[in-house]
C-alpha cells in the first residue's frame, strides 16, 4: 500500500509538472506572440513616420523648384524688357538725330523714309523680344517640369526602397519570433513526454536511457 501511495505521489507530481511546464509554455507563447504584434506595431509606425518624411521632403523640395522657376521666369522677363526698351529708346533717339539732320540737310523725303525703316526695326524689335521671351519662358518650364518629375521618381523609388526593407524587417522578425515560440512549446512538450513516459510504469527502461543529468533535472522537475 505504502508503495502504491508513492507511485500515485509521483504520478501526481508529474501531472501537476506538466501542468505547470504547459502553462509555462502557453504564458511563453503568448508572452511571444504579445511581443511579436507591438514589434510589427512598431515597424508600421517607423513605415508610416518614414513615408509622411519622404512626403514631406517631396512637397518642399516641389515647392522649392516652383518658386525658383517663377523667380527666374520673373527675372528674364524683366531683363529682356529692359533690354527692349533700351533698344528702342536708342532707336528711337538715333532715328530723331537723323531726322533733324535730314530735315536741316536734304528735305522731307529722306525724312519720311528714315521714319519708315525706322517703324520698321522698331516693330521687327518688339516681335523678336517677345519671341525671346516666349522661348525663355518655354525651356524654363520645361526644365523645371523634368526636375520636379525627376525628384518625384526619386522621392518615390526611395519610398519603395523604404518600404520594401521594412517589410523584409518585418517578415524577418515575424519569423523569427514564430520559430522561437515554436521552438520553445517543442522542448517544453518533450520535456513533459519524457518525464512521463520515464517515471510510468508502463516505460520503466525509458528512464534508464537517459542520462544522468537529465535524469536528474526531470527528478527535481517532478
Amino acid at each position: 500500500m505504502f508503495g502504491r501511495d508513492n507511485d500515485m505521489h509521483g504520478r501526481s507530481n508529474i501531472i501537476s509538472s506538466s501542468s505547470s511546464s504547459s502553462s509555462s509554455s502557453s504564458s511563453s507563447s503568448s508572452s511571444s506572440s504579445s511581443n511579436s504584434s507591438s514589434i510589427v506595431v512598431v515597424v508600421a509606425v517607423v513605415v508610416a513616420a518614414a513615408v509622411v518624411v519622404v512626403v514631406a521632403i517631396e512637397v518642399v523640395v516641389v515647392v522649392i523648384v516652383v518658386v525658383n522657376v517663377v523667380v527666374l521666369v520673373v527675372v528674364v522677363v524683366i531683363v529682356v524688357v529692359v533690354v527692349a526698351v533700351i533698344v528702342v529708346v536708342v532707336v528711337v533717339v538715333a532715328v530723331a538725330v537723323v531726322v533733324v539732320v535730314i530735315l536741316v540737310v536734304e528735305g522731307v523725303f529722306l525724312v519720311v523714309v528714315v521714319v519708315a525703316i525706322v517703324v520698321v526695326v522698331v516693330v521687327v524689335t518688339i516681335v523678336v523680344v517677345v519671341i525671346v521671351v516666349v522661348v525663355i519662358i518655354v525651356v524654363v518650364v520645361i526644365v523645371a517640369v523634368v526636375v520636379v518629375v525627376v525628384v518625384v521618381v526619386v522621392v518615390v523609388v526611395a519610398v519603395v526602397v523604404i518600404l520594401v526593407v521594412l517589410v523584409v524587417v518585418v517578415v524577418v522578425v515575424v519569423v523569427m519570433v514564430a520559430v522561437v515560440v515554436i521552438v520553445v512549446v517543442v522542448v517544453v512538450v518533450v520535456v513533459v513526454v519524457v518525464a512521463v513516459e520515464c517515471f510510468s510504469s508502463s516505460a520503466p527502461k525509458l528512464c534508464n536511457c537517459l542520462p544522468n543529468f537529465f535524469k536528474g533535472r526531470l527528478i527535481q522537475l517532478t
